[in-house]
């Protein structure tokens, strides 16, 4: 049915009989979706005549899920309209009402837009407020704007850091005291699973910072942002760094086709069972039903070995050719002849 505390506090003076007194309470719930808090305090100084109390009412109710980035992502994105009201005994209110989500395809945009109101002692008083942040690859930003009354304020910020390290210099978000570096050559624009709006850059390289200390830091890649003819060996990589120390994230990666291939031994498919490798991957691919595997990494032209027993009689050489542009696609498809 929701939360509530309540908590309450008393300080006497030696000597005197002057009592200061502090009581607050809350409840909080949760209906279809949509938030309310509801508190009270009550503050009576030891030397004030008349105690302060304060009611407020929050209302946070969320709007769709915002998806701003043209195509849904797997992380949807947030909105919430909110709605605030503070009361006090003597007269003085304030009322605001504003908008504020996240957006993009990677949430690594924050944004808020805020309308507020109040009356008391100096009248009347209107302000409104704009924020927004975005944490992208090489660096974040910001941007607000406030006005009240007579005033307003523009302000604007870019943070960033530069990591040079033996392959060259890296950009990267603001840097803690512990960082990891991430290298997966050739492997550009990959999202880094863990990290909002961080991802390789034209070489393959990226900087997570604020890593925990002696403690093992799970590193991984997001895989569906791979290019066609990118392929890894393993996207999850662990490490654990000391204090203060930059450490390096080290993933293996294909550059090449990725290929469903069929292969054929004198008229008739290759065993099943049978183990296909490439002359620069020293991994084995393992052929399936009806003498069919599954290849990554593949050059558009080369020699494949399968073998599915000892000796001469069990094992062949495949040479392939693979037409131009085959890179660019998901997965090709060829037949080939094993002598």
């Amino acid at each position: 049915m929701g939360s509530m505390y309540v908590s309450g506090h008393r300080q006497t003076f030696w000597n005197t009989t002057a009592v200061t007194d502090l009581l607050q309470t809350g409840y909080q719930t949760s209906i279809k979706g949509v938030n309310y808090t509801l508190s009270y305090n009550y503050n009576k100084g030891a030397w004030h005549d008349k105690p302060e109390q304060i009611f407020s009412l929050n209302i946070s109710m969320p709007l769709g899920d915002g998806t701003w980035s043209g195509k849904r992502s797997r992380q949807s994105n947030t909105m919430y309209a909110t709605y605030g009201q503070v009361i006090s005994n003597d007269g003085h209110t304030r009322y605001s009402a504003g908008v504020t989500g996240t957006a993009l395809e990677n949430n690594n945009l924050n944004y808020g837009v805020q309308q507020n109101y109040s009356s008391g002692d100096s009248g009347r008083i209107a302000s409104s407020n704009v924020t927004a942040n975005y944490r992208g690859a090489t660096g974040n930003s910001n941007i607000g704007y406030n006005y009240s009354g007579q005033s307003s304020r523009l302000n604007y910020g870019l943070s960033g850091g530069i990591v040079a390290h033996e392959d060259g210099v890296t950009f990267s978000q603001p840097l803690g005291e512990t960082n990891i570096l991430v290298k997966a050559p050739h492997a550009k624009d990959v999202k880094v699973a863990n990290g909002i709006g961080i991802k390789t850059d034209q070489r393959g390289y990226a900087v997570l910072p604020s890593a925990s200390t002696y403690r093992q830091n799970r590193v991984a890649l997001d895989i569906n942002s791979l290019a066609n003819n990118i392929e890894l060996d393993n996207p999850v990589a662990y490490v654990v760094p000391t204090q203060g120390a930059l450490v390096r994230s080290t993933f293996d990666v294909r550059v090449g086709v990725r290929v469903l291939m069929n292969i054929t031994y004198k008229g008739q498919p290759v065993p099943f069972g049978a183990s296909v490798t490439q002359a620069a991957n020293s991994g084995d691919n393992i052929v399936g039903n009806n003498g069919q595997v599954f290849l990554s990494g593949l050059a558009l032209q080369g020699r494949l070995k399968v073998q599915w027993t000892t000796g001469p009689e069990g094992q062949c050489t495949v040479h392939y050719q693979l037409d131009e542009g085959s890179e660019l696609k998901n997965i090709s498809k060829l037949t080939a002849e094993c002598v």
